[in-house]
């Protein structure tokens, strides 16, 4: 997951017969924000608390031994965990914009997971994207 894109989640609920505008609606935002990436605050907000968060994930034995773990299982090294916060805090916006663009959940060939009644919701978002419609009861 550290690699690509992880999951992207969207709530919202609305009736069988205006699920497409929902989503379309929904897409059509995800899009705009993966062209324009975060505004200067936002990133400056996200920066400090990603870089602020970090050093708690590393408080106990079992913590800092998972962070290390990962590291090496990802291929990033040791080095990735010296650096981290450094290298979040000299983000860019045009970094974040590039980012934002490539990891969005409305790019091409994302998988479009709809939890509700699935037969109504495949026939509403036919020919969108690929779709995994899920009945709201197998999770109940």
């Amino acid at each position: 997951m550290n690699r690509r894109a992880g999951l992207s989640v969207f709530a919202s609920f609305t009736k069988n017969e205006t699920l497409r505008e929902l989503v379309d609606l929904a897409l059509e935002q995800m899009r705009a924000y993966a062209g324009a990436g975060p505004g200067e605050d936002a990133l400056d907000k996200a920066r400090r608390y990603l870089a602020g968060l970090f050093p708690l994930g590393l408080e106990s034995h079992e913590a800092l031994a998972e962070q290390i773990a990962d590291a090496l299982l990802d291929g990033l090294g040791l080095e990735h965990l010296k650096t981290y916060r450094s290298r979040v805090l000299a983000v860019t916006a045009a970094q974040a914009r590039e980012m934002a663009a490539e990891l969005s959940p409305a790019r091409d060939g994302a998988l479009l997971v709809v939890v509700g009644e699935a037969e109504a919701s495949r026939r509403a978002l036919d020919g969108l994207c690929p779709i995994e419609a899920r009945q709201l009861e197998e999770f109940g």
